[in-house]
């Protein structure tokens, strides 16, 4: 990530538990100290359930997603993905089509160490199949001074999660009535990612005074104001 970025607000900086991470635009964070890049709820495979329930969904929703995560992943040239949850959205998920799909971009990074932290979905869906080489974990597993989770627990020590799939509430002469923008949120101790699936939504968050929200829009990260 440039400075160019940063300063074109691209993407946003913070600080937590010590360490700078910077907030992307497409829904991610990466951390450079760790060269990891970090997603929550891509909820692959969602389009055949929606289908599979007589929804009419297009599966391009997959590939989209797949090609924005090989863009980042190629980006910031990273060695590690730590996806935070619902990496699938339930066991009709893994049908052939989408494993297939998946199976291939594995394949084409494969030099990428790829942990999953298990959400509630992926209990319905099971764990990734073993040929996909995906290390899947319990909420809880540490990376350097975080614990990483799929759902925002209470904790003294800081934390990373998604799961909330969080989003602001747009204002203004432009903003249309109930138009939401996903964010991060950080508490004092908690990091809350956006949903990185695009076939997701967004839940309007309520920031208590000291919070930070980061929202996403027109492909910018910018930090509004909390609660005084």
């Amino acid at each position: 990530m440039t400075t160019d970025a940063l300063e074109s607000g691209l993407a946003a900086s913070v600080e937590f538990a010590g360490e700078r991470l910077t907030l992307l635009a497409d829904r991610a964070m990466w951390w450079p100290a760790q060269r990891t890049l970090l997603v929550a709820d891509l909820h692959l495979g969602k389009p055949a359930s929606f289908r599979a329930a007589g929804a009419p969904v297009p599966e391009r929703v997959t590939a989209h997603d797949l090609d924005r995560l090989a863009g980042l992943i190629a980006r910031h040239d990273a060695r590690r993905l730590v996806m935070l949850g619902d990496l699938a959205h339930d066991h009709v998920a893994w049908q052939q089509r989408t494993l297939d799909a998946f199976a291939a971009w594995r394949d084409q990074h494969d030099a990428v160490e790829i942990v999953l932290v298990r959400g509630n979905h992926d209990r319905w869906a099971k764990d990734p199949p073993p040929e996909l080489h995906i290390d899947a974990v319990d909420p809880g597993w540490r990376l350097g001074p975080i614990a990483m989770h799929h759902e925002p627990v209470e904790s003294e020590s800081p934390i990373l999660c998604g799961h909330v799939h969080p989003g602001v509430a747009l204002r203004g002469r432009r903003a249309s009535a109930g138009l939401r923008a996903p964010c991060f949120w950080f508490t004092q101790t908690r990091g809350v990612l956006p949903a990185f699936g695009s076939f997701t939504g967004c839940a309007v968050v309520r920031p208590a005074r000291g919070d930070r929200v980061f929202a996403i829009g027109d492909g910018r990260v910018i930090e509004i104001p909390g609660p005084a």
